[in-house]
């Protein structure tokens, strides 16, 4: 006799018993559901060099943000104003650290990046005595960059326009008043990704 058929014969006959072992088997499985946990967190679900956990690593390292607030829903608060003349210089430094920073971490992917650099910079401190803004300095070395890498050829057309994504994420950076539907990664274009 095969299995199937012992089963067929043995359950009409006792089914109670079929009953309870069902229940049982069935509570048994319904606890260990509770032991699954599911993890919702983006750097659990991302890979590392993914763009948006690029963009989110980038920006935890600068605001220096805590535990606290990541997660889906980063909070950022920005007190000081692109508007603002006063710390202009110190900005401009920081700027200029964070361009040269920027640019080692491209020196593996393209060689002869120092020369994208370098321009780069001399234009930053060109502009520097000229501009009255940060949002001033900041969109206008967006526009050079960006043109650069229209007029560019092989690698240093990639270059320009890594630094022309630089330039558009500190435009958003700087910005005083974020709303929620401005928070969005940059691809690399410095387009808003949908």
């Amino acid at each position: 006799m095969n299995i199937k058929r012992k089963i067929t014969n043995y359950l009409p006959r006792h089914y109670k018993t079929a009953t309870v072992i069902l229940v049982v088997l069935t509570s048994g499985l319904g606890a260990l559901i509770a032991l699954i946990k599911i993890d919702t967190d983006p750097k659990n679900m991302l890979s590392a060099d993914e763009s948006a956990m690029v963009f989110g690593n980038q920006t935890r390292e600068q605001f220096a943000l805590s535990e606290h607030f990541e997660g889906n829903n980063t909070a950022y608060l920005v007190l000081d104003s692109a508007e603002d003349k006063a710390h202009l210089y110190e900005y401009i430094d920081d700027l200029r650290r964070r361009l040269i920073k920027k640019g080692r971490e491209l020196k593996n992917q393209v060689p002869g990046y120092m020369d994208v650099v370098c321009d780069m910079e001399k234009t930053l401190l060109e502009w520097a005595s000229t501009v009255e803004t940060k949002k001033d300095l900041v969109s206008g070395l967006s526009d050079f960059a960006g043109e650069k890498a229209q007029s560019a050829y092989g690698r240093y057309a990639k270059l320009w326009y890594e630094f022309a994504e630089f330039f558009e994420q500190e435009k958003e950076r700087i910005k005083l008043f974020k709303q929620p539907y401005q928070s969005k990664y940059l691809d690399t274009a410095g387009k808003p990704r949908q």
